[in-house]
């Protein structure tokens, strides 16, 4: 499996166990899988897969088996994701960073669906609201490690556009030329 993140590149990342950093580099291949660019920072990445386990109650490689999705009614608030990540992943993160949660960590997680609201309609800042794995993307997970794992993702996401197509989508720009005299 590729390594998406160098340990000689992020302090935090070096610093966590060697289990830790098996669930996260699993975590971003799976993340990959569903079409999620990978073209960030080190430390985003790193951020970006430990909110995604939180969102699923993920603490080990051995509960993706067992993930939790909206359908289950888990779900995390900001907070709440914070405090996870500080006692799972061995991260230090300040209850204030809250926001950060939703504008970098999970923003292209929720853009792409793979991370739902659990109260889509709620206005951004509302402190209610919580996040939760899309029970399909859930179902793909728990299948994770099969044989054919790779090609059912492909078959049970093939009318969906993958988000690092669309954010690399090439732009019609009319140009009009223009003579200096």
């Amino acid at each position: 499996m590729k390594q998406y993140i160098n340990p000689d590149k992020s302090k935090t990342y070096k610093s966590k166990s060697k289990r830790t950093q098996e669930l996260i580099n699993t975590t971003l291949y799976i993340l990959e899988s569903f079409g999620i660019p990978m073209d960030s920072t080190p430390r985003r990445l790193e951020r970006m897969a430990i909110s995604f386990l939180a969102c699923g109650d993920i603490k080990s490689l051995n509960e993706l088996k067992k993930v939790k999705d909206l359908d289950s009614s888990y779900f995390l608030k900001t907070r709440d994701i914070i405090n996870f990540v500080n006692t799972h992943f061995s991260e230090n993160i300040s209850s204030g960073s809250y926001d950060d949660i939703r504008r970098k960590d999970l923003k292209l997680l929720t853009i792409a669906e793979v991370v739902l609201q659990s109260s889509p309609n709620s206005a951004t800042n509302d402190s209610t609201r919580g996040y939760s794995l899309n029970p399909m993307y859930a179902q793909l997970i728990k299948s994770f490690g099969a044989k054919d794992w790779e090609q059912s993702v492909k078959d049970k996401l093939k009318g969906i556009q993958p988000l690092a197509e669309k954010l690399k989508r090439k732009r019609e720009i009319k140009k009009d030329e223009v003579i200096l005299p």
